[in-house]
């Protein structure tokens, strides 16, 4: 895959080839190289949460067009409940950058995972 020989600068090292056996075992792609893309954010899967799923991407494109379309310009408080990488809130902050939004996760490594995440995306 692209990704994979982007990862390793298309050098076939000894890792590269770990990585392979990890893909034929079944493990999802973003795993092993450890990221996704997300409506133009670089979401970081250090911490293993949940790979956000494709339908979940159109319904934030769709939600976040509905959002400018009924509430450009009003202060935003929006809250990102169970947010696991929290690739929907920082889409949100990404394209509606002034809206405030709150993450919240009962697991300590998604609260990681959303602090890596919105330092990352906001490079």
């Amino acid at each position: 895959d692209r990704e994979l020989t982007k990862k390793y600068f298309g050098k076939e090292t000894a890792a590269f080839k770990k990585d392979i056996e990890r893909l034929k075992r079944g493990e999802p792609l973003d795993y092993v190289i450890g990221f996704t893309e997300f409506l133009g954010c670089k979401i970081d899967l250090s911490f293993r949460p949940l790979i956000p799923r494709a339908e979940t991407q159109y319904w934030v494109e769709k939600t976040i067009a509905k959002i400018k379309e009924k509430f450009e310009g009003k202060n935003l408080r929006i809250l990102d409940l169970f947010s696991g990488s929290g690739c929907i809130g920082i889409a949100v902050l990404k394209h509606l950058p002034g809206a405030q939004i709150d993450f919240a996760d009962i697991s300590p490594n998604a609260i990681l995972q959303i602090q890596k995440n919105i330092i990352g995306c906001n490079r």
